[in-house]
């Protein structure tokens, strides 16, 4: 380093001086593991509601094709 146009040697730089072990295990709340496990892409939490969509959906068409069977004849 120069200080007034000289060159003075300093202390090199301490790698991982601030660095402070994890020691205690830190309890999670289940929110907080559902949302990890979120983030993570575990499966079995994401819910897919495709299949049950896609039933409602051909039911409501059922409806609609057996009430419009029902009324073409009135």
């Amino acid at each position: 380093m120069l200080r007034d146009g000289k060159f003075f040697r300093e202390e090199p730089p301490r790698i991982g001086a601030h660095y402070f072990p994890v020691t205690q295990h830190k309890d999670f709340t289940e929110e907080e593991w559902r949302t990890q496990r979120l983030l993570l892409g575990d499966k079995d939490e994401k819910a897919s509601y495709t299949g049950e969509i896609l039933i409602w959906i051909a039911v409501l068409f059922a409806v609609a094709d057996l009430l419009y069977l029902a009324f073409k004849g009135l």
